[in-house]
């Protein structure tokens, strides 16, 4: 497996939920398979792994020149290991355009009473092969799993 990212300069993003650094399992996995691991985002990367990442990434990166280093999803870094081989990158790609620089968005949300109110929600990376259409308006209740539907 030694060897099999030797080309791969890597900058590694991965917090949990909480916003908690979860990326020292990763940059080890990167480091075992030869990718030259760094400690910020810059226009030597060649792929940024991010999930839950900093805004301090998302602004570097957005700062950074074309051509931009390829941004993928944790589960690229988990293949590579498994196939012992640099696997292509296009099943983990993610578009951080969407993503909110301050990490979180208020959305607002308009009840049957004509009342505005705020929530905020944390905005994930969409990964870019995924072809789901929701549908125009959900329930919040379905994006929380319980409580009211402002719908």
């Amino acid at each position: 497996m030694r060897g099999v990212l030797r080309e791969c300069t890597v900058f590694v993003d991965v917090r949990t939920d909480d916003g908690d650094d979860a990326g020292g399992l990763f940059v080890d996995m990167l480091a075992d398979m030869g990718a030259k691991v760094l400690t910020r985002v810059g226009q030597t990367c060649t792929h940024v792994v991010f999930k839950n990442g900093l805004l301090s990434t998302l602004t570097r990166y957005r700062l950074l020149k074309d051509p931009r280093p390829l941004v993928v999803g944790i589960a690229w870094v988990v293949e590579c290991a498994e196939q012992c081989t640099r696997v292509d990158e296009s099943r983990f790609l993610i578009s951080l355009d969407g993503v909110n620089v301050a990490g979180t968005q208020k959305v607002r949300l308009i009840a049957a009473n004509g009342v505005a109110s705020f929530d905020d929600r944390c905005i994930v990376p969409v990964p870019l092969a995924a072809t789901i259409h929701a549908p125009s308006t959900v329930p919040l209740a379905a994006v929380r799993g319980g409580g009211r539907s402002f719908a």
